[in-house]
């Protein structure tokens, strides 16, 4: 896991829908049975693609463009 914010937005559109995808990150790492660092990781990993896009929900990726960002 990485824990040195290399997985940062490659630009910042909006930041409209960010909390939401944080949240499902988060969630979705503890319903996993993740640890705290890790899901609240995910959520981060999330929001970061949210914030690349204009509009609450626009947003996409690839399980590969995950743990690609997920690495940094």
């Amino acid at each position: 896991m990485n824990t040195d914010s290399n997985f940062l937005p490659r630009q910042t559109v909006d930041p409209t829908g960010a909390g939401d995808a944080y949240r499902g990150g988060l969630v979705s790492g503890l319903i996993q049975g993740r640890d705290l660092v890790s899901s609240a990781t995910l959520g981060s990993v999330c929001a970061s693609f949210a914030v690349e896009c204009n509009g609450t929900q626009v947003y996409s990726f690839t399980r590969e463009k995950f743990e690609e960002r997920m690495k940094g």
